[in-house]
């Protein structure tokens, strides 16, 4: 037997202020958005926030279903917007925010984190990853890969077939 571990490298910033102007602005989008949460059952409104390498900023929030599966978080919502509308760009930063201020941040649901990733490989290129509120701290990763180090990846359907 072998023991291994995982480092997973982050910045935490005390203040919005300490971001870049691009990064400050990013998060408030993504708290702007997560005030049109449509979260009627859980009350928990996300809102997320993508800026692109030619500067487009396109945002998601969750909308939540009484048939629970049928609902889509933030994250999701926002990276699928993506999909839609741009193919030749590249996303550069992911912004998530909860509306309501919250003892500690708030990571991404399973879900979320596999699609992040492969939106990330997709992307041929790190997508950095801010996570807090615009009143408390953020936490900045690189990565989506760290926020999911063992992702499942195409690379296994690949080679069953």
């Amino acid at each position: 037997m072998v023991d291994k571990q995982i480092v997973i490298p982050y910045q935490v910033y005390q203040s919005i202020s300490e971001l870049t102007e691009a990064n400050r602005n990013l998060v408030v989008k993504a708290w702007r958005a997560s005030q049109d949460a449509y979260a009627p059952y859980s009350a928990f409104q996300v809102g997320a926030a993508l800026r692109t390498k030619n500067n487009l900023t396109l945002v998601g929030f969750n909308q939540e279903n009484a048939s629970y599966p049928c609902g889509i978080c933030a994250e999701r919502a926002a990276i699928y917007n993506f999909g839609i509308q741009n193919k030749l760009d590249k996303i550069e930063t992911l912004a998530i925010v909860v509306f309501n201020k919250l003892a500690e941040i708030a990571f991404p649901c399973g879900f979320c984190r596999q699609v992040m990733v492969e939106a990330e490989q997709a992307n041929e290129g790190n997508i950095q990853v801010l996570l807090g509120h615009p009143e408390t701290e953020i936490m900045s990763f690189s990565s989506c890969k760290l926020l999911l180090p063992f992702s499942f990846h195409k690379g296994f359907l690949t080679a069953v077939g």
